[in-house]
């Protein structure tokens, strides 16, 4: 025998040893729970899965919503079940609550007739403080950024102890993307204020008359960017409320751009946003000012690959319009080891430059 040999059979020997000493393993109470709530999800989440499609299937029948995903909080029990939701239309916040409302209801309702669920779930009856539910409203153009509710959704009572059993609302700036805090109510109260101004049909919005003026302009200045010069409309909205305030506008243009692309480009699409919105008959009386001024934009154009990343080899980023400025973006060096996100690396006056705007037709 080697010695190399020797020594390995030493350490297997001590090994066996060891374990003979130790005995067989032992599983500790927490290996047990573990073990015990593993068994129990496996018998009902067949169970759980039934129920989530015929929800999903019952929610797009009654109130056209198209299911996105499923949540829950489920171990040994069925402590929550939750389903988020996308409607393609717009939403009051009105139309938001009563609609939030039927599903949560709806939803309680399933889990309490379901049998097989029932000798699982945490509590029963089931009801609204176990739930969850959101929805998010979308346009052909990404989220609706007119004002209008683009994200509602409720906490149970398992959430953080200042959300519990509330409903929130969000809207969102089309030119930052940032989601603003629009209501937020107890579950109690929204019910009283559903009753107190009923919405007779939810899977349809009643399209108020400004925006059907909005529509008549944005939607089809979007589509003619497109087919002018292969923008991709990713936002487009702004604060609308009761008049139209100010407007934003995100677009894509998927291909390298130098510094004097990017400022034709931004030329062109502002004067025939301006246009656009001044000549509108309709929308008119819903404008802040009249005409309606450069100041009153914002607008940004994202220069990108075909898989959305920005380039990344000294051209143009993106260019925005800010205030009365052209402001031109880069993606700053790549050797930093922090990123802050692109650059500013040039601006000029609007002003400065719409003189010559005939030569960038």
């Amino acid at each position: 025998m080697t010695r190399s040999v020797g020594i390995k059979l030493s350490i297997l020997a001590a090994v066996l040893f060891g374990l003979w000493k130790i005995g067989p393993w032992q599983p500790t109470e927490e290996d047990k729970k573990w073990q015990a709530d593993n068994a129990a999800f496996a018998e009902y989440i067949g169970y759980v899965q039934d129920l989530q499609i015929q929800f999903a299937h019952q929610m797009q029948k009654e109130v056209n919503l198209l299911c996105s995903g499923d949540t829950g909080r489920m171990h040994g029990k069925i402590e929550k079940i939750g389903f988020n939701f996308t409607a393609y239309r717009r939403a009051s916040i009105e139309e938001a609550r009563a609609l939030q409302l039927y599903v949560i209801d709806k939803l309680v309702e399933a889990v309490n007739a379901h049998e097989k669920l029932r000798p699982y779930l945490d509590v029963y009856p089931f009801t609204y403080t176990r739930v969850s539910v959101s929805i998010s409203f979308r346009s052909p153009y990404g989220v609706y950024c007119d004002g209008s509710v683009v994200h509602s959704l409720n906490c149970s009572e398992l959430a953080v102890e200042e959300n519990r059993n509330k409903l929130f609302y969000f809207s969102e700036d089309p030119y930052t993307g940032n989601r603003n805090d629009l209501f937020d109510e107890h579950y109690k109260e929204a019910v009283q204020r559903a009753a107190e101004s009923p919405i007779p049909i939810l899977k349809i919005h009643q399209t108020t008359p400004l925006e059907e003026a909005i529509d008549e302009v944005l939607p089809p200045y979007a589509e003619e960017m497109h087919k002018k010069y292969s923008f991709e409309c990713e936002a487009i909205g702004g604060k609308m409320d009761n008049l139209v305030e100010d407007v934003g506008v995100q677009f894509v243009l998927r291909k390298r751009t130098s510094q004097e692309e990017a400022k034709k480009y931004m030329l062109a699409a502002v004067k025939e946003l301006l246009e656009a919105i001044n000549s509108n008959e309709k929308l008119r009386p819903y404008l802040s000012e009249f005409p309606f001024p450069l100041d009153h934009l914002k607008m940004r154009i994202r220069f990108a690959k075909q898989n959305s990343n920005s380039y990344k080899d000294g051209s143009i980023e993106s260019v925005r319009l800010e205030g009365k400025e052209i402001v031109y973006y880069k993606e700053p060096p790549m050797d930093r080891g922090w990123y802050a996100g692109p650059e500013v690396f040039a601006k000029e006056p609007y002003e400065k430059v719409i003189g010559k705007a005939d030569s960038y037709k």
